[in-house]
């Protein structure tokens, strides 16, 4: 109340977006080719508005829309490049690059909920679908935030680049960077080492696990009708170190210890250790508690559970299905697994295959050797009947975030995903 704001409304033949005081605010899509009169009218809720320094002007250099998968040639326009070249080639970006060389984007201004909007406490990778026609080994990725607007060290991490002639998904994990705080506003390659070129037809933001530099690992955690047994390892610089076990669930997303009580503790022996639990809390078993190993205040897992939980509980909804198996790579289904096609026909289509010849097991072939592992894009499975679907270890069913893979229009949740 009492305040003047500046207000800026952009007008195209695609969008309307609406500034105050230099921040986006809306940016409304239009559905029309074409927009030749309109009105304009300002109108106050519970107060009188004033209007001053009506200003109308036909505006050059407008800030351009983002597209990063690069369907159509003026995508690349939100790029810009030192000591290099990019164009447009087969829907992809093409960066050409000498020497000391970087591709920069435009400014990532949209609204929270948007897509495009990366809260990297929580949207904390940028994943990119790259083709390294180059003799780079290496790249690094920078980037500003809205709590930060310079590149800097704190913002800046180098990562691996494959070479070959295929395109491959990598996922820079920006997560245990310092200044991976705020909203993300926009990144920096700049690849090591060679000249060549990258072709970048896919850039989105997206949720990973977090990078956390664990004290050890724990290689079991085996219920008895007595007791848990946990047992792990340690890395050098905790040997003969106490560890204490915490009761947690599931929904404590981040691993947090607070409020939590230690319900067992052991010194290791060197840089082994084995802790036994009660089986039982009161009355309650533990089956469906998550838990938390810790050495010196430092977690040495993420949360785990018990593994041989099924010998306790009966399955009244087992089944026995005929021996027939069939994986989803198999001809004729032939699904990918390579994080941005979309395989919901392939992997339906062998659902469908082992149902009309009586039932029968689908397998999802995984991938254990990158943490990532093998992700099927897919915009909805239909289950049939007397037939199993098995995700192998690795494997992940991923929701495709590419609004073209659907036949229906779609909607975006809380999280800014489909």
């Amino acid at each position: 109340m009492g305040q003047w704001f500046d207000y800026e409304i952009t007008v195209s033949n695609t969008n309307i977006k609406w500034y105050i005081n230099g921040d986006l605010k809306y940016d409304i899509v239009l559905n029309t080719n074409e927009l030749s009169q309109g009105n304009f009218m300002v109108q106050g809720y519970f107060c009188t508005p004033y209007v001053k320094n009506i200003e109308l002007r036909k505006v050059e250099d407008m800030k351009k829309n983002i597209d990063f998968n690069f369907n159509t040639p003026e995508s690349i326009d939100f790029f810009t490049v030192n000591n290099g070249s990019i164009s447009y080639e087969d829907g992809a970006l093409k960066y050409s690059f000498n020497e000391s060389s970087s591709l920069v984007s435009g400014q990532i201004d949209v609204n929270s909920g948007h897509k495009y909007s990366a809260l990297l406490s929580l949207r904390n990778t940028i994943l990119m679908r790259i083709k390294n026609a180059s003799t780079a080994g290496k790249v690094r990725i920078s980037f500003i935030t809205s709590e930060d607007m310079n590149y800097d060290e704190a913002k800046s991490k180098v990562f691996d680049l494959k070479p070959g002639n295929d395109y491959l998904p990598y996922y820079f994990n920006l997560s245990d960077l310092p200044g991976a705080k705020g909203y993300l506003k926009g990144f920096k390659i700049e690849p090591i080492g060679g000249t060549g070129h990258l072709l970048i037809d896919t850039i989105q933001f997206e949720r990973e696990k977090p990078l956390v530099d664990y004290a050890g690992s724990i290689t079991s955690c085996i219920a008895s009708e007595k007791d848990i047994e946990i047992k792990g390892t340690l890395k050098p610089e905790y040997a003969n170190k106490k560890v204490y076990v915490y009761e947690t669930n599931i929904i404590n997303y981040n691993n947090s210890l607070s409020g939590l009580k230690a319900v067992g503790e052991v010194v290791a022996q060197g840089t082994n250790f084995a802790i036994r639990i009660p089986f039982k809390n009161g009355n309650m078993t533990r089956l469906s508690s998550h838990f938390l190993a810790v050495v010196e205040n430092k977690l040495i897992s993420d949360k785990f559970n018990i593994e041989n939980y099924r010998d306790f509980c009966d399955n009244p909804y087992e089944f026995e299905l005929p021996g027939r198996v069939v994986s989803v790579t198999d001809l004729p289904f032939n699904a990918k697994g390579d994080h941005f096609t979309d395989d919901t026909d392939a992997i339906q289509a062998a659902i469908d295959f082992m149902h009309s010849q009586g039932g029968g097991r689908v397998v999802i072939p995984g991938d254990t050797t990158t943490p990532e592992g093998r992700r099927y894009i897919v915009t909805g499975i239909r289950l049939k009947s007397n037939v199993e679907l098995h995700i192998e270890k690795g494997a992940t069913l991923w929701q495709s975030q590419n609004e073209d893979d659907y036949k229906y229009e779609v909607a975006y949740g809380h999280d800014v995903s489909i």
